[in-house]
């Protein structure tokens, strides 16, 4: 490394260029705020699942049929409008993981009313059955230092059931 001189090393640096749809205008990552680099993990972990991607890597025996994603807080950085998206690939990843007779069951732990309120919308307009979405309420009774575990369910319009009024309230 010393003997080719520092200035070769800067050479071999690489890039992640992003541009939106068809436009020919791309913006390296490190100049678009830390929501890019934090989603482009959960993008690239997604597909590699989603995709068989990991199953063309393992024997046979060791083929991924069944697969939890556990993520926390996606939504910390990104604007609301991003949160939404995050929702879209998180339903991209399981279409694209059933194609692949794959199992793919997502636990989220969120505080993002954009996130909720788009599968609410994806329920609404029966792109996703409300079945599939399930919300747990963690409550703490900080006095006995005990959790209560309430559960939550999108009616057919994608509103949410049993959901406690002053949760969004501010």
């Amino acid at each position: 490394l010393l003997s080719r001189g520092l200035g070769d090393v800067y050479k071999r640096q690489v890039s992640v260029e992003l541009s939106y749809g068809n436009e020919s205008v791309s913006d390296n990552i490190t100049d678009m705020g830390f929501g890019f680099s934090q989603m482009l993990p959960i993008i690239v972990n997604l597909w590699s699942v989603s995709s068989g991607y990991e199953n063309s890597k393992k024997s046979n025996n060791d083929k991924l049929r069944s697969v939890i994603f556990a993520i926390e807080q996606p939504e910390l950085h990104l604007h609301p409008k991003m949160q939404a998206d995050l929702t879209m690939i998180f339903q991209k990843a399981h279409e694209l993981a059933k194609v692949n007779s794959i199992s793919l069951t997502f636990i989220i732990e969120t505080h993002s009313q954009s996130l909720l309120s788009k599968f609410g919308d994806l329920v609404a307009t029966e792109v996703i059955s409300k079945d599939d979405v399930n919300v747990l309420l963690f409550n703490q009774d900080r006095v006995n230092r005990e959790t209560d575990i309430a559960y939550s369910t999108f009616d057919d319009d994608g509103i949410l059931n049993e959901w406690p009024s002053d949760f969004f309230h501010y």
